[in-house]
């Protein structure tokens, strides 16, 4: 049962059945020259799956957290590079944060002229190198959220690769023919391609659901996944919670938010609200676009946001190591406080869900 005020937290393991069909919602015209490009569901595909196994919409959704076989899987952190070449060989680092010199300059920094400007970040990740991209383990993950076992510096390559994907699914090119939608006949000289996404051998989603009333009992099922007509199995999950644990203790107040999922804030330079956290530094991988479907045109986009994507940063300092190791213990494996619910309820379908670490 779920006693009054509480929530009470359940998940769901999704599979898929064939290739993954998923758009971000820009405008895409059919012809011989065009190609719709498929892109990772996100978290609001998921929450069309949770609506149809539970038969109406749940409080709120966490994740989707990728798993291969019973290993979760989260998207690579963006302060993990990798330099060199063929010639020199490849090497991997984690960036450390460093205080930004007085002459820097970033993108991210206010206007100093703008009334009410926030202040200028103080940190940034320091040193040279492409984003590796990829997947991190669980056990991955806690050692870097921890920054014990993967402290800033070169990274072991064989440690490194028993934590490591490069890809849960590949582009896989489909050809078609455009329909007319009322009468179902083909529309003269309208060839299209497709780029859907064959996921890997072993590859399914967990989603957490959570409810203030208590849920239904619910059977595995066959759910729609995205578009063109893929299908997905949803069964209940039998595993626990997929997430890391969050560090025992925050140094100096200092403590790193990292995105499991994209979140739909306001502003980019998010900070935690009714707290005394500062923004230091921000390491950001985007924007990345989300669309949601219509439900009155099938196939067609009803809004078009712009998102921070998975793999993001956000380096906080609070007053206090008691006040970060509070903040991690509501936060962690949760929703980012502070989402725009009121005027876009779709932030809770798993927008946003967040790990905590250190720095």
């Amino acid at each position: 049962m779920t006693a009054a005020g509480r929530v009470t937290r359940t998940w769901l393991s999704v599979a898929p059945l064939d290739s993954l069909m998923v758009r971000d919602g820009r405008r895409f015209a059919g012809g011989d020259s065009s190609m719709a490009a498929g892109v990772a569901p996100a978290p609001s595909t998921f929450g069309g799956v949770v609506t149809r196994v539970y038969g109406g919409e749940v409080d709120r959704i966490v994740g989707p957290v990728a798993h291969l076989d019973d290993t979760p899987m989260f998207p690579m952190p963006v302060d993990v590079v990798e330099t060199g070449d063929l010639a020199r060989g490849r090497r991997l680092s984690r960036l450390p944060v460093r205080p930004r010199p007085e002459h820097e300059i970033s993108d991210l920094d206010p206007d100093p002229d703008e009334l009410g400007a926030l202040p200028r970040l103080s940190h940034a990740l320091a040193g040279e190198g492409d984003p590796v991209g990829g997947w991190l383990s669980a056990e991955g993950m806690a050692a870097w959220l921890s920054s014990d076992a993967l402290p800033p510096g070169e990274i072991e390559p064989d440690t490194w690769a028993q934590w490591t994907e490069t890809a849960l699914w590949h582009p896989e090119p489909h050809v078609g023919i455009a329909r007319d939608t009322a009468s179902g006949t083909v529309l003269d000289g309208m060839f299209y391609r497709a780029g859907h996404l064959r996921p890997v051998e072993g590859l399914r989603f967990v989603v957490g659901c959570d409810h203030h009333t208590p849920p239904p009992d619910v059977a595995a099922t066959v759910v729609p996944l995205g578009g063109r007509s893929r299908m997905a199995s949803a069964t209940p999950a039998q595993a626990a919670d997929p997430f890391p644990p969050a560090p025992e203790d925050f140094p100096g107040g200092r403590l790193v938010v990292y995105l499991a999922t994209p979140a739909l804030v306001r502003e980019v330079r998010w900070v935690p609200p009714g707290t005394s956290a500062r923004l230091c530094g921000l390491a950001v991988a985007g924007p990345q676009a989300v669309a949601t479907a219509s439900s009155e045109d099938p196939g067609a986009t009803s809004r078009l946001m712009w998102a921070v994507p998975a793999g993001s940063l956000y380096y906080l300092r609070f007053d206090s190591t008691g006040e970060a190791h509070e903040w991690a213990a509501r936060f962690h494996g949760g929703l980012l406080p502070g989402l725009p619910r009121a005027e876009n309820p779709v932030v809770t379908a798993g927008f946003g869900t967040c790990l905590t670490g250190r720095w």
